[in-house]
């Protein structure tokens, strides 16, 4: 019979700690291993292959299971068409958009995954509330941008795309108000979350300290690696 205690976690503490909140410090840890001994390129190989390999079991589960499948049969249905097509309109006119689409769908894709973790471990202490669920999306989209985005030079890659396909030149200027502009919103946002979790703590309904965790380490990690 599981306690109260094991209940606040996903699979176990040695299993959550292995598989979910020393991911990011385990996969540190192994580039500056792989920097160190000059086999940076296979281990990106490697990174890539198994980023590729962990698509299958996705469509298996989307397609696989009967109750999920139902729920969301419009978009799985007609997702995949679009996507081709967009991709064949794409190739046959020469066009990079394409690219930063899937550089941005991937950065959601990333962001999405860090808050599901989030919710699911708030959902197992029993803070489920809205206000709690919609201030952990906006801070993981605006702390995941901070990091890759604002405070590292990730966006180099989405701006040399979109030029390359047509969209108009943005001056040093510009970027430089977007990158101030989303560090303030970040600020305001913690700053704001903080307050909101300080007083759901008062209320008696704290947020699970594995969130809090999970959170700082995930973007602790992603800032200082990026």
């Amino acid at each position: 019979m599981a306690t109260a205690g094991s209940q606040r976690w996903i699979l176990g503490p040695r299993q959550d700690a292995f598989f979910i909140l020393a991911t990011p410090v385990a996969i540190l840890a192994t580039v500056w291993l792989a920097r160190g001994i000059d086999q940076i390129d296979a281990l990106v190989t490697f990174g890539v292959a198994l980023a590729m390999a962990h698509y299958l079991p996705g469509m298996l589960r989307a397609y696989g299971d009967p109750a999920l499948f139902h729920r969301f049969r419009t978009r799985l249905l007609l997702a995949p068409i679009a996507l081709y097509s967009a991709s064949a309109a794409f190739a046959w006119y020469d066009l990079h958009g394409v690219l930063v689409v899937a550089l941005f769908w991937g950065a959601w894709h990333w962001a999405m995954q860090i808050y599901g973790f989030a919710r699911i471990y708030d959902a197992r202490a029993g803070s489920v509330d809205a206000t709690t669920a919609r201030l952990d999306r906006f801070l993981c989209i605006l702390w995941f941008g901070a990091c890759v985005y604002v405070l590292n030079d990730g966006l180099r890659p989405y701006v040399a795309n979109a030029y390359r396909s047509g969209f108009p030149m943005l001056s040093e200027g510009a970027m430089d108000g977007f990158r101030s502009v989303w560090l303030v919103a970040t600020g305001a946002t913690t700053l704001f979350y903080a307050i909101h979790t300080l007083r759901r703590v008062r209320a008696g309904s704290p947020p699970s300290p594995l969130k809090i965790g999970f959170l700082v380490l995930s973007f602790g990690v992603l800032g200082f690696a990026e």
